[in-house]
């Protein structure tokens, strides 16, 4: 059986000898091709800013959660989301944002504006994460190591099909599975 350290050493192998063909999958062509259609076509979309950054210092490894987010992030890079919803979650909404949107970065205190027309995921009416020239997630939803309840959000794009968000999302979950075999998962699809 694979451990959860195999997977990350297996990962860290396949990203140095399959780089090219990882920004060529159409999950990374996909996203290219979003980022264009927000106004960012000169922006290099997370998936493949993770590559880079595996490149420059390595695989950190930061808990089971994070890094089998990581993994299958730095496999197919692919837009993957991942926020803890421990309080609960009613409501999750991914939409263009409006004028008047605000985020409070991954630990940071103060909220910034979200651009107009920025990706918005929306979390019981709270932002979430936002897709555009920066990605930022919500400090109100980071995930921690005794995060008990999460949602994965695979967003894909018009090249990607729902069994593929399905798939990837599945990866994430098997990581997570490998180091906390009483995880449960409960599957909602968005269309």
């Amino acid at each position: 059986m694979i451990t959860y350290n195999d997977e990350i050493e297996q990962t860290k192998r396949y990203i140095a000898t399959n780089k090219k063909l990882i920004l060529s999958n159409i999950y990374a062509k996909g996203f290219r091709e979003l980022f264009g259609i927000l106004g960012y076509s000169n922006v290099t979309p997370a998936g493949e800013r993770f590559l880079a950054l595996i490149d420059k210092r390595g695989f950190k490894k930061h808990n089971n959660l994070i890094d089998a987010y990581n993994i299958v992030n730095a496999k197919f890079a692919y837009g993957i989301g991942m926020h803890d919803i421990s309080e609960g979650i009613e409501t999750l909404e991914i939409t263009r944002a409006e004028d008047n949107e605000f985020i409070v970065p991954i630990f940071k205190q103060e909220p910034i504006k979200i651009k107009k027309g920025d990706l918005l995921y929306k979390i019981n009416g709270n932002s979430a994460a936002c897709l555009g020239k920066k990605d930022v997630d919500s400090d109100e939803y980071k995930v921690l190591p005794d995060s008990s309840r999460l949602i994965i959000v695979a967003l894909g794009n018009k090249l990607t099909s729902i069994e593929d968000n399905e798939f990837v999302i599945n990866e994430v979950c098997n990581l997570i599975k490998k180091s906390s075999p009483n995880t449960q998962i409960k599957y909602y699809s968005l269309k």
